[in-house]
Formats: structure tokens, sequence, C-alpha cells
């Protein structure tokens, strides 16, 4: 028997273009999203810099020569700047993430976007849902996980297996319900181990 669980996608700027190219340079998730704030930080203030900057320095030829056209290029630019800079640094959706599980064979597959995970439910050694706030602040306990987290407030089931834990965040039916497929596999496994 085959199921699958989905967590749908969310809104995130650290999946915007910025965040996605500052996360490839870097090659580390959570030091990509640290930079990713201190870029995107850094460029806001820039930005607004640049336009009290530009008006102190333009406005005696705004007001010497044409000014109703200076002043309207003027705002065109800085309404023009802060665009661009919402674009490429503020819109990134965060990809869904989809658990599928066949019970027959023992397989989960994880995948969300580009990235998956396969996990031999027979290998797990534990498998547990901690609060999002527990699994967000306690960053480096778990730094050696593979997440699966496409929104950030909800519980995380994380499987501890041979190869290291797996955190995935999915919608809290589909996760009550793949804690209990993976707990009964694990227990079916120890009935039969038990028996022969």
């Amino acid at each position: 028997m085959t199921r699958t669980f989905r967590s749908s996608r969310t809104f995130s700027p650290t999946y915007s273009l910025l965040g996605r190219w500052i996360r490839h340079l870097t090659g580390d998730r959570l030091r990509g999203e640290a930079l990713f704030i201190l870029t995107i930080t850094s460029l806001v203030l820039g930005v607004l810099m640049a336009h009290y900057l530009g008006w102190a320095l333009l406005q005696p030829a705004m007001d010497a020569g044409n000014p109703e056209t200076w002043q309207l290029w003027f705002w065109f630019a800085q309404i023009g700047s802060v665009a661009l800079l919402f674009l490429i640094g503020g819109i990134g959706w965060r990809p869904s993430v989809e658990a599928t599980i066949d019970t027959d064979r023992g397989v989960l597959i994880v995948e969300q976007g580009n990235t998956s995970a396969k996990v031999l439910v027979d290998e797990v050694e534990d498998v547990s849902i901690v609060s999002p706030r527990l699994y967000h602040l306690h960053y480096r306990h778990h730094a050696a996980t593979r997440p699966f987290i496409s929104r950030p407030g909800r519980e995380v089931i994380i499987l501890r297996t041979g190869d290291g834990p797996v955190a995935l965040s999915l919608d809290e039916a589909d996760a009550g319900a793949l804690v209990d497929l993976v707990r009964r596999r694990d227990e079916v496994m120890v009935e039969s181990a038990a028996a022969s």
C-alpha cells in the first residue's frame, strides 16, 4: 500500500532570486539564510540612503532647469529601485513537501523541490514530533538534519536513521498519520524478528 502526504508551498523571501543565489554561493542552508538577511538589510539601508543623498545632491539641479521633469524622473527612479529590490530579494516560495510511503516495501521517499531523501522504515531508530519553536531554536542540535520544511510554524517530525536524522513538516493530520504508519511498521518488524 502506498500513501502520499503533502504540505503546500509557502511564501519565504529566503527563496527569492537573491536568496537562492546566496545559498548556492555558500553551499550551506543556515549560512546562506544568515547571509541573505545581512545582504537584504544592507541593500534596503543602501537604497534608503541613496534616495536621501540623491535628493540632497540633485535638488539644486532640479530647481535650476525643468523642475517638474527632473522630479518626475527622480521619483520614477526611487520607485523603480524599491520595486527591483522587492522583486529580486522579497518574493520567493519555499517548495512544497511530498512524502510517499510504501508500507509493503518499507520505503519512505521525501521530496522538496530538487532535494529528496529515501528512508528505509526498517532502519528508523526513533521517530518523534517536536514543536517548531524547539526545532528552530536548537539549530545546532539539528544541524546534521536533512530538513524538508515547507511551513516553519508547524510541528516537525524527526526520523532518526543510521544515515542521520530527517526532519519534515506536514499538515497536522498527515503528520500524525505518517508517524503512526512508521511506528506501526516498526512494531511489525520487531514482532516478526521476535517470532523468528
